[in-house]
């Protein structure tokens, strides 16, 4: 059995696929862009903008607050 929390992001023979669409409540966090540049930890700016993303989805757009890409790779 699936958790009360489980989204289900199957495309079940969708050609295409919008998150903005889907939870337009979280637009502005979708659009919000980080540009990588020459970054040799671009994973970790991948890693935040998908928490970020999955955050406000998860609170229906209660949290849109930025996760740090630096505290990911910085030392404690």
């Amino acid at each position: 059995e699936k958790p009360s929390n489980y989204l289900d992001l199957s495309t079940n023979g969708v050609d295409s696929f919008d998150v903005s669409e889907k939870w337009p409540k979280c637009k502005d966090v979708f659009e919000d862009i980080q540009v990588q540049g020459n970054c040799s930890s671009s994973w970790a700016i991948s890693v935040a903008t998908s928490i970020r993303d999955r955050r406000c989805i998860q609170s229906k757009s209660k949290v849109k607050d930025a996760i740090s890409a630096y505290e990911l790779i910085s030392c404690c």
